[in-house]
């Protein structure tokens, strides 16, 4: 695809997208591995996980036609952000509750993310990342309606866990 004029800011946004999904993948490989007392949990993290992989090379796929790359800063970020998020969390006695919570308003942010995207690739005609953000959109909602099913159930686990 040509490059649509005056797309820095389009471009940057893409960019945007594939450093939050690239930090999320960092993060939701450490969920697998620190979930395994809660296996719904560590199924839906890595559901979640293979999704997100997805999102990332769909994302890196429209960049490239796009004739652009990553961030190297935003790339960077990403990568500090989830190696900073485990030794915090771990301070946390509620570790799991506040993982799903957090990981249900990650998605709401990707749900308002992808909607924006959307509307930038329709009005410059660029299909092809219309309809990759629309899958992602699509599975970041499912995932979505998913964590938020699944907070009572890890809720009440957490609180029989620690004798409440």
């Amino acid at each position: 695809m040509e490059r649509p004029m005056n797309n820095d800011i389009y471009l940057s946004w893409l960019q945007d997208a594939l450093a939050m999904e690239q930090a999320l993948v960092g993060v939701l490989e450490q969920r697998v591995a620190a979930s395994g007392d809660f296996p719904e949990v560590q199924q839906l993290d890595q559901m979640h996980l293979e999704e997100t992989k997805q999102h990332v090379a769909g994302i890196e796929g429209c960049l490239e036609r796009l004739e652009s790359g990553p961030s190297t800063t935003k790339s960077i970020l990403s990568t500090l952000i989830a190696t900073v998020e485990k030794p915090a969390k771990a301070l946390m006695k509620d570790e799991i509750v506040k993982n799903c919570l957090q990981d249900y308003g990650a998605e709401c942010f990707e749900v308002a993310s992808y909607t924006s995207l959307i509307a930038a690739a329709t009005q410059l005609g660029d299909e092809k990342t219309v309809a990759v953000c629309q899958q992602n959109l699509a599975q970041d909602q499912a995932m979505a309606d998913r964590i938020l099913a699944a907070i009572p159930t890890v809720t009440i686990a957490e609180m029989q866990r620690v004798g409440v």
